[in-house]
């Protein structure tokens, strides 16, 4: 099946990885010129800058001015980390990237997209360092654009359809990465999924749950065969179903 998934990242990240980790051979990310534009507007902030870009508390805003320092002293020679094995978030737990085979890692580098505000779009491989740049954040990107979605759109859009024309997309994303996604260029709408819980008959979505389950998702497509809708509707990891009543033919809900 010819398909591509659409994740989102996660605000935690490290810079190194485990040494139980079987190693993986980085790639380049394919925007990686943006990168380095984008990591320079974000060396350049001040802690006062970044608290009031993020929200953050001083303590916090320090650090991430210190990251995004050393980020441009460090990333531009080389260095880097997997992109799957680099966020920790949620999602990333239910991914399992360190548990992935050869074969997994594989069918993941050439169907797997992660977004970011900085890098724009990685394959599992790609190599990234830390940062801080949420794609729904309102601050000026090199060009004019207004924001790092703003930025990404067409870029994004346009390289996904050129890595893999016509390939169906499932999309993986919380809402502000889904929006850099422009359903109107690709040859049939994405399907979305969504994950809740039954608490008092009603379905409830719980985030710590729901986003763990989109990187159990994931991981179910990259390691089964048969077409990407039928795949999709047969996940079952950690009691979760397809509940038929409530999903649509491109909003695919899960509950349990």
């Amino acid at each position: 099946m010819s398909f591509l998934i659409w994740l989102s990242p996660s605000k935690s990240m490290r810079s190194s990885v485990p040494s139980a980790v079987n190693p993986v051979e980085t790639t380049e990310p394919y925007f990686l010129s943006d990168a380095h534009q984008i990591g320079k507007k974000l060396a350049r902030l001040k802690v006062s800058d970044n608290a009031d870009l993020h929200r953050l508390s001083p303590k916090m805003a320090a650090a991430t001015t210190e990251m995004h320092r050393m980020w441009l002293d460090s990333y531009p020679t080389g260095e880097g980390v997997p992109a799957a094995l680099a966020y920790t978030g949620d999602a990333y737990g239910g991914l399992q990237a360190e548990q992935w085979t050869k074969p997994t890692w594989e069918r993941a580098q050439a169907h797997l997209c992660i977004g970011s505000g900085l890098y724009g779009c990685l394959r599992p491989q790609d190599r990234v360092l830390p940062y801080r740049l949420e794609m729904g954040l309102t601050w000026p990107m090199p060009g004019g654009a207004a924001g790092p979605a703003a930025y990404w759109k067409k870029r994004i859009s346009a390289h996904l359809l050129d890595a893999k024309p016509g390939a169906q997309v499932l999309d993986l994303s919380s809402g502000e990465y889904g929006s850099v996604l422009d359903p109107r260029l690709f040859p049939t709408l994405p399907i979305r999924c969504d994950f809740r819980e039954i608490k008092a008959g009603k379905p409830v979505f719980v985030s710590v749950f729901g986003k763990r389950a989109r990187g159990s998702m994931a991981r179910h497509v990259l390691e089964s065969d048969g077409s990407l809708l039928d795949v999709v509707d047969a996940f079952q990891t950690d009691g979760y179903a397809l509940n038929p009543e409530l999903s649509t033919p491109t909003l695919r809900i899960f509950t349990r």
